[in-house]
């Protein structure tokens, strides 16, 4: 390279002293603000005057003919490392705010203007969740300022956030004075597994792909590349894994069985008994009106999990109000029966909004409800099954087996014994149609818990009978006259899950139920398709399903595509919902879906 011009050379001593004075102020600020907290680590740098000429000098070989010194954009820089991807977005959140000087930080380095650039590079653009989170929550910020933001797919796998802007360090020899030239300063946030192929990379590509001279050379460049690309797969892998341990490490996990709780729709019937038996009309319309902010929470519930719960809560509150008002005035059991069973039905939608919660002491709580209604109100199925489900969200699984099957022992006793078609206060026929319509699937599923506890090498013969029970007992779904669209997809999930394992444990006995689960697993597969839309599918239990059939029927393609849309979603919930998953439960998913994407990791 040409020798610099003694201007150059003044300009790029005084960019590497005033740089100094800059980057100690940066460094300073970030040590005492919460971006330290935020970040898992931070490092900095002052381009040397050697290294500012350099830069000049190449950027014109490159076809950059009037590139100057003063156009270096990362005199200082500053690198922000976080554990987890799911961080960087608060991180730059942060420095943009300290940019523009919204939270009013003392000692603020930063030029107080908008940043002259921001790019983010990804490998995955336009799917990446931290970019999305970047339009949604970086850009607003502006507030129109044109600051170019730019979101670049690199082909070489690198992948960060990159922010440029200045430092309030004048350099008076690239001053005019017209405009004071302040100290450029680039700041890139990265994770710990991004910054670390970042620096090898560095070291062993970059210089190759941009020509640079070093003094050691590095050598088959031909194999060198293409293994910084695998090692940048791996590296990525580790990334996304971490992100995973990290939601599942966070999430407001609830244990034992974290099954869906749904409610017995509303219907007149029971406020029709209610009117019958003259109830006020007083108390008929709070409890309609309470109805109405239970099925309103567990609709904003499916999308917003802490809204939805905050909702639930308070349809809770207002049951157990409703309820305590009622039993000022019930004389004693039955007496009079309007308010008898108006008391049972606000503790029972108390309850369920309680469970619905997921949270562990909101069930336990909803289990004392029940327990407190079991001894005045013998013989109600509806409460049985209930109880049946709180037993196995708490580990319990022999005795939710044995109530659940009760209770629907006794609700078709009931139905049996039906006088002129006249339903009992003990099972209005809203209550016999959801029970019937669900307990197929919650005796299955509890049968299924039961088998894969037991251990194959122990007692094979016990597991397999029992996932045949389980499977034969959630079929009667399909038959049932009761289930609709949304219990026919349950079924067909769950009969694909319990018949491929029924299956691999034995996949080439001369079982006659085999021969026959074999015949039924493509049917039920595109059952399941045609009922499930994939391109918008969110529920990772259901995915996880189509993981398992596809890999069966040696759609291996088919398997991979779901499995990444496993690891997006629990990635994504854990950036936004912050929903409570059963933890080990989700997080064996997210491992299973991780091997199949990546079988050599």
């Amino acid at each position: 390279m040409e020798s610099p011009t003694p201007e150059d050379k003044y300009n790029a001593l005084s960019l590497e002293k005033d740089g100094g004075a800059a980057q100690s102020d940066l460094i300073n600020f970030v040590a005492q603000s919460n971006l330290s907290e935020l970040c898992y680590a931070y490092k900095s740098r002052v381009k040397s005057e050697v290294k500012l000429i350099e830069k000049k000098q190449r950027k014109r070989l490159e076809g950059k003919e009037n590139y100057e010194i003063s156009d270096i954009t990362d005199v200082v820089g500053l690198r922000l490392v976080t554990l987890f991807r799911s961080e960087m977005v608060e991180v730059v959140e942060q420095v943009v705010r300290n940019i523009l000087h919204l939270d009013g930080a003392s000692h603020n380095p930063f030029i107080q203007s908008c940043p002259e650039e921001v790019i983010f590079y990804s490998v995955s653009y336009p799917k990446d969740e931290i970019a999305i989170a970047i339009k949604e929550r970086i850009i607003p910020l502006f507030s129109g300022e044109g600051v170019p933001v730019k979101i670049k797919y690199s082909t070489e796998g690198y992948s960060s956030i990159h922010i440029v802007t200045r430092l309030n360090v004048s350099v008076e020899s690239l001053s005019t004075s017209e405009e004071r030239y302040f100290i450029p300063v680039e700041i890139q946030v990265r994770t710990v597994f991004e910054d670390a192929w970042g620096e090898i990379d560095h070291r062993y590509g970059y210089v190759n792909r941009a020509g640079k001279e070093v003094d050691i050379p590095v050598n088959n460049p031909e194999y060198v590349l293409p293994h910084l690309k695998v090692l940048k797969q791996f590296a990525d892998a580790c990334s996304q894994y971490a992100d995973i341990i990290h939601f599942e490490a966070t999430s407001q996990g609830n244990g034992g069985d974290s099954g869906l709780i749904i409610s017995v729709d509303s219907d007149a019937e029971i406020l029709d008994r209610f009117r019958a038996l003259n109830t006020p009309q007083k108390l008929i319309d709070k409890y309609e009106n309470y109805r109405l902010e239970k099925i309103g929470a567990q609709k904003i519930f499916d999308n917003k999990w802490g809204q939805g719960v905050s909702k639930l809560l308070s349809a809770a509150q207002l049951f157990r109000g409703l309820a305590e008002k009622v039993m000022t005035d019930i004389e004693s059991p039955r007496t009079p029966l309007s308010l008898w069973l108006l008391y049972y039905y606000s503790k029972m939608n108390e309850a369920i909004c309680l469970l619905s919660t997921g949270i562990k002491d909101e069930e336990i709580a909803a289990a004392n409800v029940y327990n407190e209604l079991e001894a005045e109100y013998e013989g109600f199925p509806l409460l049985r099954m209930r109880q049946g489900q709180v037993q196995g969200k708490f580990g319990d699984v022999d005795g939710a087996i044995k109530r659940l099957k009760g209770s629907k022992e006794e609700a078709e006793t009931i139905q049996k014994g039906l006088v002129n078609g006249k339903w009992p206060d003990e099972l209005p026929e809203v209550d016999y149609k959801h029970m019937i319509k669900v307990l197929p699937r919650l005796i299955g599923f509890q049968l299924w818990r039961k088998a894969d506890s037991i251990c194959e090498t122990e007692n094979l013969p016990l597991k397999l009978d029992l996932l045949r029970e389980a499977f034969e007992e959630t079929e009667i779904i399909l038959s049932s006259e009761h289930a609709d669209e949304r219990e026919m997809r349950f079924a067909h999930n769950n009969l694909l899950c319990y018949g491929v394992e029924y299956i691999k444990l034995q996949p080439e006995s001369e079982d006659t139920f085999l021969t026959i689960l074999k015949e039924k697993m493509p049917q039920y597969l595109q059952a399941l398709e045609e009922k499930t839309n994939l391109e918008t599918c969110d529920k990772i239990e259901l995915l996880d399903t189509f993981v398992s059939a596809y890999t069966f029927l040696g759609r291996g393609e088919d398997a991979k595509k779901v499995a990444a849309m496993i690891l997006e979603i629990s990635l994504k919930d854990g950036q936004e919902k912050g929903s409570p998953h059963n933890s080990q439960a989700r997080l064996d998913l997210v491992k299973k879906a991780f091997t199949i994407l990546n079988p050599d990791v």
